[in-house]
């Protein structure tokens, strides 16, 4: 048999399987990305959270701005105010409260303040129309 056969067949008897290194080595990579994997996807639950908190508290005070748009501007008053109410949606709650202001030209704005009851979402908005009063420009 020639010198590097032999040589090459020693090797090759001495290299049978996988090194616990090899092993150890390719644990650590495997944890490595699967870690990554795992802070990617908490931080899309988290991201998609905030922004069903941040879609229901916008519903909540378009649904009042809605309601306001339907009512005689003229019958609005600044006694007609909201305090805080806490408003429930998907299990999620929610604090609105409802201001009302005459402005020098005899429109109303009605301004709702959005903000959320739980320590974990910090949201606090407020959404804002002004009625005309009708008949008038």
């Amino acid at each position: 048999m020639h010198i590097l056969a032999k040589r090459s067949a020693m090797n090759y008897n001495m290299q049978k399987g996988i090194s616990l290194l090899e092993v150890i080595i390719g644990i650590l990579f495997t944890a490595i990305v699967a870690m990554g994997i795992t802070k990617s996807t908490i931080g899309a639950e988290k991201i998609a959270g905030k922004t069903t908190h941040n879609s229901e508290a916008m519903q909540i005070g378009l649904e009042i701005l809605e309601q306001y748009a339907s009512i005689d501007p003229q019958t609005l008053d600044d006694a007609d105010d909201l305090p805080e109410t806490e408003v429930t949606r998907n299990n999620r709650r929610y604090k609105r409260a409802i201001n009302i202001t005459i402005n020098p030209d005899r429109s109303r704005s009605v301004a709702v303040r959005v903000k959320s009851v739980s320590p974990l979402i910090n949201l606090d908005f407020t959404v804002e129309d002004t009625f005309a009063l009708w008949g008038e420009r």
